[in-house]
């Protein structure tokens, strides 16, 4: 299609994939909720924060919600607490699931041939526990709980602000008698094409660092 993408298409695109996002994550907290077992805990709460945090983060050739008029405040809700319950989640992300911080890791050194503290094993090399703090316990749930109704309040603001904009991208596009697919002028995805930019700016970082991979 030859429609050139508007401001309006896209923070039409913006606000539906914050949707999606979300909605992703509010799955994540419906099996995390009554998951009973810790280790699968952590894995769904990864997931549950890293959706939530993906519509006000860097995302390339969309840019995040608050670059949209009607989120660029954002928190901004009326109630405070419902702002608190966005910071909790994007503390989560941040510090601790998405990205690994000094706030959230501890290293122990165990000499060679001297028994390790937490493990059965005693090496004649050195050896490291790496000690990582998480927040799956099945205590912890009752703070995730807190913390969750920002998403469906989040999720209905969304929809509301979808459904003033849809009529006004659709009208460019269609009569309104058939489906259509907004164009968003992105090429066909090519992982391969990907894989190669990523290499290549890897090498470059590696050549000006002066360490070059051998």
């Amino acid at each position: 299609m030859d429609t050139p993408l508007t401001t309006e298409d896209k923070n039409l695109i913006r606000l539906a994939t914050a949707w999606a996002d979300l909605f992703s994550a509010k799955e994540a907290f419906l099996l995390y909720d009554q998951c009973p077992h810790e280790e699968m805990n952590y894995h769904l709460l990864l997931s549950l924060v890293t959706c939530y945090g993906r519509p006000f983060l860097r995302r390339d050739g969309i840019g995040p919600v608050t670059d949209t008029d009607e989120y660029r405040s954002f928190p901004d809700f009326p109630n405070d607490g419902m702002n608190d319950r966005h910071y909790y989640f994007m503390a989560l992300r941040n510090m601790f699931y998405a990205h690994t911080t000094l706030d959230g890791v501890r290293l122990k050194l165990i000499p060679p041939n001297v028994q390790n503290p937490d493990k059965p094993i005693c090496r004649d090399v050195w050896d490291f526990n790496l000690g990582v703090r998480t927040f799956h316990s099945q205590d912890y749930k009752v703070h995730v709980r807190s913390a969750y109704p920002v998403i469906p309040e989040l999720m209905a603001r969304l929809e509301k602000d979808i459904g003033e904009i849809v009529p006004s991208v659709a009208k460019r596009y269609t009569d309104a008698t058939t489906p259509f697919e907004v164009d968003t002028g992105a090429e066909e995805f090519d992982l391969k094409q990907v894989m190669a930019e990523m290499k290549k700016r890897d090498q470059d970082r590696q050549q000006e660092s002066g360490h070059v991979r051998k």
